[in-house]
């Protein structure tokens, strides 16, 4: 066999493998959003993020730092995505869900007997703190990824 067939044997091989491989590799998030908030009552939401469902990743956010200003302890937190639908009212993706000990994460499936995550702008917002939807003050951060 010759240098040049040998070459372009090789050549083909990688590019076969590369194809391969992005074929079988697990699905990357379009992005992410870290959102860090301080007296937060229910009702507090986040920025909002574009996710244009490019992918097959779900929607993931998780809870971390949390603490409430006043010092005392939390339990629980309920909390929700929304999707905004522009000119139309804002809608609720699924519904509330609690995560319970001091923070955790929660994910929300592209599609699901309730919902489908469409091509569209998302913001999470803050429910009960500690089952409760009196004045809580709860600080932390939050990172969703989609």
């Amino acid at each position: 066999m010759s240098i040049k067939r040998a070459a372009k044997l090789l050549g083909w091989g990688a590019a076969v493998a590369v194809v391969g491989a992005l074929a079988v590799s697990p699905a990357y998030a379009e992005g992410s959003r870290t959102r860090d908030f301080t007296d937060a009552n229910p009702g507090f939401n986040s920025y909002s993020w574009v996710d244009n469902q490019k992918d097959s990743a779900n929607t993931v956010i998780k809870w971390s730092n949390c603490t409430k200003t006043n010092g005392g302890k939390v339990t629980s937190i309920e909390v929700k995505l929304v999707d905004q639908w522009g000119a139309l009212p804002d809608a609720t993706v699924g519904d509330y869900r609690t995560i319970n000990g001091v923070c955790g994460s929660s994910t929300w499936y592209k599609s699901s007997k309730n919902y489908t995550l469409r091509d569209s702008s998302f913001y999470w917002e803050f429910g009960a703190i500690n089952d409760n939807w009196s004045l809580h003050y709860l600080n932390g951060t939050a990172k969703a990824t989609y």
